[in-house]
Parts: C-alpha cells; structure tokens; sequence
C-alpha cells in the first residue's frame, strides 16, 4: 500500500467488501480445499472479481493481480490453480483488510459532533425518566447512526441493553455519570 493514506469512508467500504468476500470465498470453497460444483464456481469467481478492483483502489497492485488470476482460474474452471492459490490469497486479504481498517479517532469526534453527542444522551435521559421507550429508542439510533469512540460505543451498547429490559433509572444513571 502507498504510504498516502485511504480517506476513512473508502477504507470502510474497503474492509466492508472484504469481510464479504472472505466469507463467500470460504463457502465456495469445499471441504476439498476447491469450488465443487458450478454454482459455487460462479460464487467464487464473482466476489474474487469484485476485489480485484478494490485491491487496487486501496494500492494493492499485486494482490489486485492475484485476484485476476483467480478470476481467470475460475472462468476457465481450473480447480487445481485455485486450491493452490486460493489459501495464500485470502490470508492476504485479511492482512489487506487489517491494515486498512480505520483506527478508532482516540481524541472522539469534533465539537460540533460532541454536542449533538450531549444533546442525544439529554434526550435519552428525558425519555427515560418519562418512561417513553420509543423516543429514547429514536434518540440512540441516531447516536448510532455515526462514529463514536470505543468508550461512547460501549457506553450506547451499555443503555441499548437497559432499554431493552425496560431498566431506565440505570439508563439514566450511566448517562448522568458519562455527562459529569
């Protein structure tokens, strides 16, 4: 990979497709280490198609080069050159995949994002003392809806599972010690 770093949504897209393909690519291939039979040829064939344009999007050249002499295997139902070629090639991609992976932002979100952060956990907090599970339901979604810290994501898991057993007053709590 260049060392020019990948703009965070083209990298999540990046890990996204990957984490499918390595899990269509594992069905497709049999317990015989090779794609028995042709539909799970074409499974495979289609998704090591499909990273083959993404691993050279993330700078990848090589393994892009990998991938299109998979392709081809496939297309030409080459078996053998695929049990050989295919186990190297996806412990590449996962390698691909997890230097890629965008880290968490360990400073959290901007500012602006810190305060609408702040006014979705006030609004939880309101339906929660009002007993009103759909709007404080509504509330986190949209806090899910972005990118958080590891701790404010532990902290959404934390009142995501209160709200589900209808424990508001620890809901409450955990926001009311998190906003200290």
């Amino acid at each position: 990979m260049s060392g020019t770093p990948l703009n965070r949504q083209l990298a999540e897209a990046f890990v996204r497709d990957a984490d499918k393909v390595l899990a269509a690519l594992e069905v497709a291939m049999s317990e015989h280490g090779t794609p028995d039979d042709d539909e799970r040829l074409a499974v495979y064939t289609s998704n090591v198609h499909a990273m083959k344009s993404a691993l050279a999007n993330v700078g990848e050249p090589e393994l892009a080069q990998v991938a299109r002499r998979l392709e081809e295997a496939g297309h030409s139902r080459n078996r053998a050159a695929l049990a050989a070629e295919t186990p190297a090639f996806l412990r590449a991609l996962r390698l691909v995949r997890d230097k890629v992976k965008p880290e968490d932002d360990p400073d959290g979100a901007e500012d602006g994002d810190r305060d609408f952060w702040r006014e979705k956990l006030f609004n939880i907090q309101a339906a929660c003392t009002a007993y009103d599970n759909r709007a404080a339901e509504d509330a986190l979604a949209e806090l899910n809806g972005k990118t958080w810290p590891r701790p404010d994501r532990e902290l959404l898991k934390a009142v995501s599972v209160h709200l589900l057993h209808s424990d508001f007053e620890i809901a409450v709590e955990l926001i009311a010690e998190h906003l200290k």
